[in-house]
């Protein structure tokens, strides 16, 4: 019994081009991706995969929703640290680095100075205004030279909006 060739047929994003040589009892295939891709893939793989890979890189890029001055809780981002990690700003002035699946899934809201206040309900209510005056500054020289020290603790607190 003759095998069907599977040349100009499409799987997904995949387009076969030709056999190749095999001793082995699965077919290869020599395939080229809608990206310009040109592999190799057998037919078990051609029929059960979509892409050569760049589809998973695209859906993974598209995964990273974190942007610098975006706010999760009390902290700003500012900048990707290191791979998987973000360096933050704490509206109370302390920096700190926090993983990226931290920010995104809520577990992370505070360099740690809040969290007595947020399991605490009434902190909601009437938040506190105790603040290190001094990482204040700190803050203001550093990220926002152009801006007061009470503006830098309004856009901390969400109250300002300046770029």
């Amino acid at each position: 019994m003759k095998r069907k060739s599977l040349i100009g047929e499409r799987f997904g994003s995949m387009v076969v081009i030709d056999q190749l040589e095999n001793d082995k009892k699965s077919r290869n295939w020599l395939v080229m991706c809608d990206c310009g891709t040109i592999c190799e893939k057998n037919t078990y793989l051609l029929k059960n995969t979509k892409s050569c890979g760049c589809l998973r890189k695209k859906v993974l890029s598209s995964r990273r929703k974190i942007q610098e001055n975006q706010k999760f809780g009390f902290l700003t981002t500012q900048k990707i640290s290191r791979r998987g990690y973000w360096t933050c700003l704490c509206f109370c002035g302390n920096v700190v680095d926090v993983r990226s699946q931290y920010l995104i899934k809520g577990t992370t809201k505070s360099c740690g100075c809040m969290s007595s206040q947020l399991r605490n309900d009434s902190y909601y209510k009437n938040k506190p205004t105790n603040i290190n005056i001094k990482k204040l500054k700190y803050v203001q020289e550093k990220y926002y030279p152009n801006l007061t020290v009470e503006e830098v603790l309004l856009k901390l607190k969400g109250g300002l909006d300046v770029s």
